[in-house]
């Protein structure tokens, strides 16, 4: 359709992109070594499974998403886009951690 082309991804360790606003402690395990073992750390970066991880990951990926000149549509705020140079339009979907890139190949 519209001669696009299409690729989908899945972006990996997703939310240790993002930091979390939320407080959350862990005691360290034994195989963080033995000068680390047994303290209470406390983590910065979100985890999945806490309740904000995808929140701030949306967050965080929007903003990256800005800084190289991609909007929000109006219709749908996980459909970006941006106009190129020639007049045509490139398309990023996403759900989550799951991305689709639609874009008019070169010739």
């Amino acid at each position: 359709m519209q001669n696009l082309q299409c690729v989908a991804g899945d972006v990996g360790n997703t939310f240790l992109t993002s930091y979390t606003t939320e407080k959350i402690f862990v005691i360290d395990r034994p195989e963080f070594g033995p000068d680390l073992e047994s303290k209470c750390m406390l983590l910065v970066q979100s985890i999945y499974g806490i309740r904000s991880a995808a929140a701030r990951f949306h967050k965080s990926l929007s903003a990256k998403l800005c800084h190289i000149n991609f909007r929000p549509s109006g219709d749908d705020p996980d459909l970006w886009f941006r106009r190129l140079k020639d007049g045509s339009y490139e398309y990023i979907a996403r759900y989550v951690d799951d991305v689709m890139c639609f874009f008019q190949e070169s010739n």
